[in-house]
């Protein structure tokens, strides 16, 4: 019997969503662990120095607003040219006069709940200045305090703000100079006044330049905390558990990113595709631009018979629905919701997390059964009648015997070892390992074969035949 493997993949990077006539969307996403880079240079926009991305739309128009900070404390308002489009028009070079003094770096929030954006913008002497909107789809903002909540985190804050724990409270999580994170919280509910939890949150230190921002990237219910850092890199970290402060390092080095200096995450979805885009500013002030890659596919490539592969994705559902029901169509082809080993099945469904999402990490084992090439689905489906289908395939070879050469009397013995799944073996020669090999047996039921012993050097190799289906050797020749 050959030996039990099963190997973890970094997911493939696919998702699509369907949109039924009713209210429901069935999504199919791979874990992002791999982004594609799609440009070093998004919209053409260049603000000199230290460029630091927020996106929302302001004004309500359907069309996004990039607000970029720079190294002399300026914000920078880019507008999408189109619903969708990755090309962005330059709106105004000094965003309502608003100059913070140096290292810009904005954050859009809603602090009090009056349906009025708050821009916090951090800046270089560690404080955080507050502008909000001065009414509804407004462009305009208006200085608030330039010295909000009297915060003070050394040098070059960096703002993001969340419900972290959902307890209805905002917090506040300000990376500054020395890689550190400041957490403050809320006092109240839409209040403007937060206070000091720590000065280190989670211990993190990311060196220097710690720039965070908080996401839900897999859509499992745990906050995804990014920090960019002077070194260029991204570290993640993930939310141990829901309703909790615990955060723990995923990855020191995300996707082994690595913009040059000064890299200021921000994810958000440019074109509508319903695939994450990871914009990065940086120190010579243009933006990244990397996006989770579709395919219409999980191709598991191929295994020796015996092996198995597994990849996993995310699959969700939203709108008013109790349960996502997937169906693994395909020999081979089992799915999990735990990635444990004896917890693999035909079909399973998804219930609703804590979060009300329906939503979950989904595991598919291809342990093959046979040889040959092999497709399928995973079909997903809800309520509704329509099913979004994930194309799945494989393929599996046998893997050549172990072979043992002996010589007993006046005999060249070779002997192999035997796998459950091979019909019979051919053997090979030649006097020149470089040179044409000779069938010499074929079809050997045995798991040995012999032939007289000669002065000539000779070398040997075998092969099994299969038919690409489990045989029993035991059966009558």
């Amino acid at each position: 019997m050959k030996s039990f493997h099963n190997i973890i993949m970094t997911a493939l990077i696919l998702s699509f969503t369907f949109l039924n006539a009713q209210t429901s969307v069935i999504t199919v996403t791979a874990l992002p662990e791999e982004f594609g880079l799609i440009t070093q240079s998004f919209g053409s926009i260049d603000v000199e120095k230290y460029s630091v991305p927020a996106v929302t739309d302001i004004d309500g128009n359907g069309l996004l607003d990039i607000l970029v900070g720079d190294l002399y404390g300026k914000i920078i308002h880019y507008v999408q040219a189109d619903s969708a489009s990755a090309d962005f028009i330059l709106s105004d070079s000094l965003f309502n006069g608003i100059d913070v003094g140096g290292w810009a770096s904005p954050a859009f929030t809603d602090l009090d709940g009056n349906g009025l954006k708050d821009l916090l913008i951090g800046n270089l002497d560690g404080r955080i200045h507050h502008y909000q909107q001065i009414y509804p789809d407004s462009v305009q903002f208006v200085l608030v305090t330039d010295f909000f909540n009297s915060i003070g985190v050394s040098f070059n804050a960096a703002p993001a703000v969340a419900d972290v724990n959902r307890d209805g409270l905002l917090d506040l999580l300000i990376g500054e100079d020395f890689g550190h994170i400041f957490h403050y919280v809320q006092n109240s509910a839409f209040s403007t006044d937060f206070t000091l939890v720590t000065g280190s949150f989670n211990s993190i230190d990311v060196g220097f330049n710690a720039a965070p921002v908080l996401t839900d990237l897999d859509k499992d219910g745990l906050i995804d905390m990014f920090i960019g850092n002077y070194e260029g890199y991204i570290c993640h970290y993930e939310q141990f558990d829901a309703y909790t402060f615990d955060f723990v390092l995923r990855e020191q080095k995300f996707n082994s990113i690595d913009i040059g200096y000064r890299s200021k995450p921000f994810f958000t979805d440019i074109d509508f595709n319903g695939y994450s885009d990871l914009l990065i500013g940086e120190n010579d002030g243009n933006i990244n631009r990397y996006e989770i890659q579709a395919l219409d596919s999980l191709d598991f490539g191929t295994l020796a018979l015996g092996q198995s592969k597994i990849l996993k994705y995310v699959a969700s559902t939203s709108g008013e629905e109790d349960f996502l029901h997937i169906e693994s169509l395909g020999d081979g082809f089992e799915i999990s919701l735990t990635g444990e080993e004896f917890d693999y099945w035909n079909y399973l469904d998804i219930f609703p997390n804590f979060t009300g999402m329906c939503s979950d990490t989904v595991f598919v084992r291809y342990k093959p059964n046979y040889s040959g090439s092999v497709s399928g689905s995973l079909e997903h489906s809800n309520s509704y009648p329509d099913i979004v289908s994930l194309k799945i395939k494989g393929n599996c070879y046998l893997e050549p015997p172990v072979v043992n050469v002996e010589i007993i009397d006046t005999d060249l013995v070779i002997s192999w070892e035997t796998g459950e799944y091979e019909l019979s073996y051919n053997v090979y020669s030649s006097d020149d390992p470089y040179g044409e090999f000779i069938c010499v047996a074929m079809e050997v039921w045995d798991s040995w074969w012999s032939e007289p012993l000669t002065e000539t050097k000779k070398f040997y190799y075998v092969t099994v035949n299969d038919f690409s289906q489990p045989v029993n050797k035991n059966k009558d020749r």
